[in-house]
Parts: structure tokens; sequence; C-alpha cells
């Protein structure tokens, strides 16, 4: 896949609960005077805690716990921890470490560190959650510079890529090219277990 239409990939998937969220509220029927079902409601706190994730991810390179959640939307601790399980039940490319209530990867971000570095104006404490999830990192720091460090796992060789916007400015070695053993089709297959 060519590299411009994996950013459009990557950028249309974190945007799609946003774009869901509109569009159950039309479908579930806001009545004439502005009344909303209890599925579009359900559907606006879903995304309101993903963007409260998301924020979170950004401005300190960390998820947030659960409890973070709910005293930023004025609930329950245990009703943000269910919103946070129906968030990354919903065939989003986020997940929670198995058999706990913390979330372990959040695309594009990975809340465990590991070889995907990511930098933000030359300050290094976020991590991508795959290189190809790092495409999409550009979009959310606006104006700033992103540079992603990483290490193939099958050659070892050092990759580096920056991102301004919605730009790739840079990327070396020039030759490199993404790769998923993995069909697009399957990848929610077993999300999170691999």
């Amino acid at each position: 896949m060519a590299l411009g239409k994996m950013l459009e990939v990557v950028t249309r998937i974190n945007s799609s609960l946003r774009l869901h969220t509109g569009s159950v509220s039309q479908e579930t029927g806001t009545g004439p005077e502005g009344s909303t079902s209890r599925l579009a409601c359900v559907n606006e706190e879903l995304a309101r805690a993903y963007h409260i994730v998301m924020r979170s991810f950004v401005d300190t390179g960390r998820a947030p716990h659960y409890t973070d959640i709910a005293r930023e939307m004025g609930t329950e601790p245990e009703h943000a921890r269910l919103l946070l399980h129906e968030l990354t039940s919903m065939r989003l490319p986020n997940w929670l470490s198995p058999g706990t209530d913390l979330i372990a990867s959040f695309a594009p971000f990975s809340n465990i560190p590991n070889h995907h570095r990511v930098s933000v104006d030359g300050e290094q404490r976020w991590f991508a959650q795959c290189g190809l999830e790092a495409l999409a990192l550009g979009h959310l720091f606006p104006g700033r510079t992103v540079d992603v460090a990483s290490t193939c796992l099958d050659c070892g060789d050092a990759i580096r890529l920056t991102l301004r916007d919605a730009s790739l400015v840079a990327l070396e070695p020039s030759s490199v090219v993404a790769h998923s053993n993995v069909p697009l089709a399957d990848w929610y297959v077993d999300v999170g277990k691999s």
C-alpha cells in the first residue's frame, strides 16, 4: 500500500469514532425538540472518553487510568471503567492489558514502551503502537515536528521518519517499506493478543 494511502487509512480509523457518533445520533432519532435516544447519549459518552484518552496521550505521553477519565467526565469510577471496556471492544485498534483495566495501546499510541520511540519538537516521551500507526502522529501534533526512531525487527537496521502536520518530510532509509504478515481484513482477530 502506498505511504499516502496508508496515512489516509490510519487517519480514517482514528477519526471513525467521532464520525460514527454523529451518524448514530441521526439514525436513532434525535427528535424535533432536540431529544436524543439512549444510544446517542452512550455514544457521546464514548466519544468523550475516547478524546480524554487521546488528549492524555498527546499531553503527557501516557494513557489515563479509568479513575482519571471518571474525574474528567464527572462520573463514577465504575461507569468510566465500563465505558473504557466498551470503547476498547469497538473493533478500533485499542486494547487493555489482558486481565486488567489498564490501557495497553490506543492507536496510534502505545502505553507500553517499545522500539517505536516518538519525539515531538525534540522531546521523547511517546511510543507508537506500530510502524504504520506512527504515520498518523503528525495529525495529533499540528505545526510541530514529530520524529519516529524505530528498528526493523527483521534485520535490526534503524528506521527514522519525520512528520509535520499531515506530511512525511523525511524517511531514512528512503527505501523502507511497511509490511504486515496479517491481511488487513484480519487485523481485528485477536487484537491486543499478539
